[in-house]
């Protein structure tokens, strides 16, 4: 629920009891949980909540997105819990690349921020990733791997959106599908402050980034972007 002065959002599925109490005239953002969070999970994902809300009151707009450096600024990859976003992140990290978001993209006048300096994927992907530095956070149900420093913002050069399929693949998104799919990654579901922006964000180039759910096909998904950055 978010309203202009107040929101109460909830804390994800491994905290069904817990709420967050955002303030926008006193910018405070309030946890209430049975038990005590650790300041790994306030970090993230739950500071990710408020955020989020706090950047629509702004005049922003937030993404469930990440977002990596590339030649022509910062590619938006965009999908929903489980689509594999912080992975292919992390591997793209790995490969040297400069993340600059992962899970929350905020975007305004064309530009994208920089968030953490930290991405989470699960035990078996930081494995696969050979992530030395990655450490248990959040009961061991994540390994948050550093990353490197970037600028604080870069320009939005495109979108990748991030589905399944038996092959890895790379499909253009049609311009009648941007606007849909990119209104239906918003963070925050009522009406945009600025619609116009949404427009002209969906007029830059997208695609469908398709591959198996195996993360033996990790790695040449990842292939398929290096082209793009």
């Amino acid at each position: 629920m978010v309203d202009e002065e107040r929101a109460e959002t909830e804390m994800g599925v491994l905290r069904a009891e817990g709420r967050i109490f955002i303030d926008r005239g006193a910018r405070t953002a309030t946890v209430v949980n049975p038990e005590p969070l650790g300041e790994d999970e306030l970090l993230h994902p739950q500071l990710m909540r408020a955020a989020a809300v706090f950047a629509y009151w702004d005049g922003h707009e937030p993404f469930h997105a990440g977002a990596v450096l590339g030649s022509s600024g910062a590619l938006c990859l965009v999908g929903g819990t489980g689509a594999g976003k912080s992975t292919m992140l992390a591997s793209l990290a790995a490969r040297g690349y400069g993340v600059l978001t992962d899970d929350l993209a905020i975007i305004s006048e064309g530009w994208t921020f920089a968030g953490p300096r930290c991405v989470d994927v699960r035990p078996w992907a930081a494995e696969h990733i050979r992530a030395r530095s990655a450490r248990p956070v959040r009961n061991g149900f994540r390994m948050r791997i550093p990353l490197q420093p970037v600028p604080f913002r870069a320009p939005v050069g495109g979108w990748i959106y991030l589905g399944w399929s038996r092959e890895p693949e790379l499909v253009p998104v049609p311009a009648e599908q941007r606007l849909q799919w990119l209104v239906a990654n918003r963070m925050v579901t009522h009406h945009a402050k600025n619609p116009a922006a949404l427009l002209d964000l969906a007029a830059l180039p997208a695609w469908e980034l398709r591959r198996p759910r195996s993360l033996e096909a990790l790695d040449s998904a990842a292939e398929l972007l290096l082209d793009l950055l």
